[in-house]
């Protein structure tokens, strides 16, 4: 059970993104999932789910898919989601537009998080790369020539990207490291350079990612109910429901409320209450200075005391005190030999 405040803010940004009321009823479910596996507010995560989904263009019907390859990813590499959204906010249109599907795009900032590059600098590296396999520089297309690699087909469309790193990655083991690494930098610069090598030298690793987005249908449900029974799950539940119960308690004490401040602000007006009040302070003074006059008697008095009364005075008290605790550890003996 999700709070109701959070669904509101949830609807909200759905709403934003041009959800209507049926569209954003079928994609709560989802979208509380995601956020449920994630640890990420419900709110938050309809706001990048959405932005992920406008960057590649994917409609709404597509939020329960979308939101199953997010959380596999997110789950087999070392990324989260909020990662993921910031990559894909600065990769996501540039890649939709170059052919990459939505899973191996995923799937390749997931493994670049394996690699720590994460979050914008994990969207700068495949924006970059991409940008560079489409329109290469002429060092760069000098470098694709030198390892006899295309990077698009026969009709002009670029090449699967995991294709391309797969190839990238046979001639790397017949090169030496120095050499290959400064191909590397000729075709995808310094830039996205970096990036392009933790891929290549991790393609299985993307390929797999990649094969199990394609596969994930359901897993965000299935985590979500997997974590619902979990302590943090259930605490969750507890403080969900009993903010809802506190809201309904509130909507039906509204009228009661409001009958009470409206009754309040019309006393407050009242030259009666403004009478009262002056009243108040009137004796609140007074108080005052009646214990001002006592506490100056007080230290009048006092400072006539002579030294040898103060010092006196003193000792009576300390005497006193001795004698109250000595009283109080023979009282506590008796009632021990009792």
């Amino acid at each position: 059970e999700t709070a109701a405040p959070q669904v509101a803010s949830a609807g909200k940004f759905l709403a934003m993104a041009g959800y209507d009321v049926d569209q954003i009823k079928h994609a709560i479910r989802p979208i509380s999932d995601i956020a449920l596996v994630g640890d990420t507010d419900l709110g938050e995560t309809a706001d990048v789910v959405t932005n992920i989904m406008t960057a590649y263009e994917i409609p709404a019907k597509q939020m329960d898919n979308t939101a199953d390859i997010l959380t596999m990813t997110f789950t087999k590499t070392n990324t989260t989601l909020l990662e993921l959204a910031e990559s894909f906010k600065y990769a996501g249109t540039v890649a939709h537009q170059s052919g990459l599907n939505f899973e191996t795009a995923s799937a390749a900032f997931g493994v670049l998080g394996d690699a720590g590059i994460k979050g914008s600098h994990a969207g700068t590296t495949l924006r970059m790369m991409l940008l560079n396999m489409m329109n290469p520089t002429k060092r760069g297309q000098e470098a694709w020539d030198i390892l006899g690699i295309n990077t698009k087909d026969k009709n002009g469309n670029l090449r699967n990207l995991s294709d391309i790193l797969s190839d990238l990655h046979e001639k790397q083991q017949t090169m030496s490291a120095g050499d290959f690494s400064t191909l590397i930098n000729k075709m995808f610069r310094v830039t996205a350079a970096p990036g392009a090598l933790a891929l290549i030298n991790n393609v299985a690793k993307m390929q797999e990612v990649t094969g199990l987005n394609k596969k994930s249908m359901g897993l965000a449900s299935d985590l979500a109910d997997e974590k619902k029974n979990t302590i943090q799950g259930l605490w969750y539940q507890m403080t969900s429901a009993f903010t809802e119960t506190g809201m309904q308690g509130f909507e039906q004490m509204q009228g009661a409320i409001r009958d009470f401040l409206q009754r309040m602000i019309e006393l407050m007006k009242s030259p009666q209450f403004a009478t009262a009040l002056k009243n108040a302070m009137d004796m609140f003074l007074k108080i005052a200075n009646v214990i001002v006059d006592v506490f100056n008697k007080i230290m009048t008095m006092w400072n006539l005391v002579p030294n040898w009364g103060r010092t006196a005075l003193q000792w009576f008290i300390k005497i006193q005190m001795v004698s109250g605790c000595l009283l109080y550890t023979s009282d506590a003996a008796d009632d021990l030999t009792r």
